[in-house]
């Protein structure tokens, strides 16, 4: 639990947010998202999209 913090307040000094949507098949989506709501990374479990999200800005 204490990695889930350690990456949301990394996400947030990158000024990147966490958003969950709803998607066709009915399922939720956790969707990261810079300052001009682009999306960064999408995956149906959280702590994939963040990690996705920080991998693909160290790229």
């Amino acid at each position: 639990m204490a990695t889930k913090v350690n990456h949301l307040d990394a996400l947030e000094k990158k000024g990147l947010r966490v958003v969950r949507k709803f998607n066709l098949c009915g399922y939720f989506e956790y969707h990261v998202l810079d300052s001009n709501d682009q999306r960064i990374a999408r995956d149906t479990v959280q702590q994939r999209a963040i990690e996705i999200a920080l991998n693909t800005l160290v790229a």
